[in-house]
């Protein structure tokens, strides 16, 4: 799990950076963290997902805990969040995830998965292949550092366009019935101003590295 003693100075340095409108030292840093809570080429680089994939049982994966969804929704869910913002928000473009994507993985949904019923979440879980999620994952990280490694400094205070919002809507990212909506815009606010694009993933790496243990015990 991320250390909150090594996490916090680099988040505090990025927001710091942000505040001082230092956004060139900014986008830097961010691309830096981001990469950190990615896999890297052949795990050389000893990320933060590295670690979190290095021996793991697959099977512990689909287990779902009374406290936690399992880490193949987290995964999922980190996944479809950055996907969505960084290329409908940030990139003003357009996601990766399409229906060939979604053959791939093998999932029956296209959302966030931020509605799921726990029943849901056992049944995304069963179904997706976890080695094309992977394999989704690494492609949106890739685009990721993409657009922040070429992102104009002036699109640092660039505020989302409700356009912006209906288009992940319209595209199915999130369902608009959907109980936390109001936690996912508040997630797209701050990712806009680059913070979230590590956030996010920290907090979804971090949760879904915790019960591991508790997981493979119950296999």
């Amino acid at each position: 799990m991320i250390s909150a003693q090594y996490w916090n100075p680099l988040q505090k340095n990025l927001a710091d950076l942000l505040r001082q409108k230092r956004f060139e030292e900014a986008i830097e840093a961010a691309a830096k963290m981001h990469a950190m809570l990615h896999e890297s080429a052949g795990g050389r680089s000893d990320s933060f997902e590295d670690r979190l994939w290095k021996d793991l049982d697959y099977r512990a994966c689909r287990i779902l805990t009374k406290r936690n969804p399992t880490i193949v929704w987290n995964i999922w869910h980190l996944t479809r969040i950055e996907d969505l913002i960084a290329g409908l928000v940030i990139a003003d473009g357009a996601q990766l995830f399409n229906d060939e994507w979604k053959a791939l993985i093998g999932s029956g949904v296209s959302d966030t998965g931020n509605a799921m019923t726990a029943a849901e979440v056992r049944r995304l879980s069963d179904d997706i292949d976890i080695d094309g999620l992977r394999r989704y994952r690494r492609e949106v990280a890739g685009r990721t550092q993409k657009i922040l490694r070429e992102l104009p400094v002036r699109d640092c205070n660039r505020k989302v366009r409700p356009d912006q919002m209906r288009r992940i809507f319209q595209e199915g990212g999130v369902l608009e019935d959907a109980d936390k909506v109001g936690e996912f815009l508040h997630q797209v606010l701050a990712f806009a101003q680059l913070v979230r694009v590590v956030e996010v993933g920290e907090v979804a790496a971090g949760e879904a590295r915790i019960g591991i243990d508790q997981r493979l015990d119950d296999l």
